[in-house]
């Protein structure tokens, strides 16, 4: 494999947070932000570090980094059971990956050292740094990253349904053997499925001890896990980067907002890992601490016409248009995001290697929404339904919504279901038709990046399953399907740029409001942490204090 640094990373999207299931989130959870995979033939060079460090010669050792969170981990220690996307932000001190995301959501090798697409795309050749060991003396080599992607692939997630088999090349060198190629797979190594626990320490208990045990090669070692209490971390002095600069890590649940934003501010609590847009807002107008929002977006949301039944007004193109500028989307998302939301006419947030800059959109102008409401036959309005799962956030928004559309002649409801009925309504309802004579808000999380939401929901093999109400016209499936199993970065990011073209400006198929970032809050002494990230740097955190 090439030592060619210039070629070592892969642009990718974000992630964070839910499962790629439908019914949680809207279709799946937690991500970041841009391409698949590298060219054939192309090899990533070692990198070890996610993110660069501050250069602080000064890097100081020692101290206990108290992180808090408003819920606890599920799973811990067993990979192929993880199905909350943030479970692997409470792992990270001891369970690494193969690959890592950066702060502008570039892949880069991590446990792998580098990796290589064969000339007929079937299979990728991946190269693992060594003299790694896991946390009970384990070695960290090709047969343990095998036993770990093995048991993923038995479990039959969508992940890594492509890998038809590992190979164990040598004793630093895995094969995966691919039914076709997957532009996604190596951004999916990023994430759950590239976490690397210990074989040994799992052979010599049962699961449910494993699930609630991390064994990795992290920088922290695994202490203790008092449920709904806290997660408690020690360093590991044989790590394989050198010896971390703190001596604990602590996370703690404290699941009352008001109660962790006092201990935030009252200096017991060091960092905040997710902070809502209010919350973060109060933090960051104090002026005493590092509140900062994450590059790139985790979701964009989106309002989602029932176009695809024939007799709706929304199968009317004019009629979509006027919609699109019938709602001023961008004081929704100043409004109800405190300045941490992002208005975006795409799915992609400027910033993004999938944002495509040409695309025009439809701003908000109401007679231009008047206009085109009469050019399609409806210059007194007509009567909707505006859907959405049973939350404060989403009945806000569809108030404000429900305002806009009034001012140009439409008459909408708003009906707030809960999270079963909404998951019905999405894949099925009357006939498997999904919902009707309305508009849905539908959360399409960006993991692992925006062509894996494209992919997940509106592939040619799922769109009619998982959103049978929208229309999907065959050009955008044509172009989705292209895209995900295109090797090469710079045609893979052209074809999602023109996936974004045509679902805005050509079709106005969806509506989107905003796109949501990761927000984090710490003290000023917290460094090189990366809370804010993709993935966020445990090995690299230290305490100026």
């Amino acid at each position: 494999m090439r030592n060619t640094r210039a070629r070592r990373r892969l642009l990718v999207s974000l992630l964070f947070t839910l499962a790629v299931s439908l019914p949680a989130a809207g279709c799946s959870s937690q991500g970041k932000t841009e391409t698949p995979a590298a060219p054939s033939g192309e090899s990533s060079a070692p990198s070890g570090n996610a993110s660069a460090p501050s250069g602080d010669a000064a890097a100081k050792s020692g101290g206990t980094l108290n992180v808090a969170s408003l819920e606890d981990a599920v799973i811990l220690g067993n990979p192929p059971t993880i199905m909350n996307q943030a479970d692997p932000n409470y792992a990270a001190p001891a369970v690494e990956r193969l690959f890592r995301r950066t702060d502008d959501g570039e892949i880069e090798p991590f446990l792998a050292k580098g990796y290589e697409v064969a000339a007929d795309r079937t299979s990728i050749t991946i190269g693992l740094n060594q003299g790694i060991k896991f946390h009970d003396g384990a070695d960290f080599n090709a047969d343990a990253v095998k036993w770990n992607l093995d048991r993923y692939i038995e479990t039959k997630r969508s992940e890594l349904a492509k890998v038809r088999s590992v190979d164990v090349v040598d004793e630093y060198t895995v094969k995966l053997n691919l039914t076709e190629y997957d532009g996604l797979l190596l951004p999916y190594l990023s994430s759950i499925p590239g976490m690397m626990i210990s074989p040994k320490s799992a052979g010599e208990h049962d699961p449910q001890w494993t699930e609630t045990h991390p064994v990795g090669t992290g920088p922290y070692k695994f202490v203790s896990w008092d449920r709904s209490q806290k997660i408690v971390y020690e360093k590991f002095a044989d790590y394989w980067q050198g010896e971390p600069k703190l001596d604990r890590l602590v996370i703690s649940v404290i699941a009352d907002p008001m109660t962790q934003a006092a201990a935030f501010e009252n200096g017991d609590v060091d960092v905040l890992m997710n902070v809502d847009a209010k919350s973060a807002s109060d933090l960051q107008a104090k002026g005493k601490f590092d509140v900062t929002p994450s590059k790139l977006a985790n979701a964009v949301l989106g309002l989602v016409p029932d176009s695809a039944h024939e007799k709706s007004v929304y199968a009317n193109l004019k009629v979509r248009q006027a919609v699109w500028h019938a709602i001023d989307f961008a004081a929704i998302a100043k409004t109800l995001g405190y300045g941490f939301f992002e208005p975006t006419t795409q799915l992609a947030a400027p910033g993004s290697a999938a944002y495509n800059a040409d695309v025009k959109g439809y701003a908000y102008d109401p007679e231009a929404a008047k206009k085109l409401l009469a050019e399609a036959g409806y210059a007194q309005g007509f009567d909707t339904t505006l859907y959405a799962q049973n939350t404060a956030g989403y009945a806000n928004i569809l108030t404000a919504a429900q305002g806009y559309l009034k001012a140009v002649g439409i008459n909408a409801k708003v009906e707030l279901l809960d999270q079963g009925k909404y998951a019905t309504m999405l894949t099925g309802g009357p006939e498997k038709g999904g919902w009707s004579d309305g508009l849905t808000i539908i959360p399409f999380t960006v993991v692992p990046n925006e062509l894996g939401a494209y992919t997940r929901l509106l592939g040619p093999q799922v769109s009619a399953v998982r959103m049978p109400s929208l229309y999907n016209p065959d050009e955008m499936k044509t172009l989705i399907g292209e895209a995900a199993v295109e090797p090469d970065p710079d045609k893979a990011r052209n074809l999602v740029r023109q996936i974004q073209k045509v679902a805005t400006d050509d079709q106005a198929a969806l509506f989107w409001i905003y796109a949501s970032k990761n927000v984090s809050a710490k003290q000023k002494y917290v460094k090189d942490d990366h809370f804010n990230s993709p993935q966020w740097t445990p090995e690299q955190v230290w305490l100026d204090k």
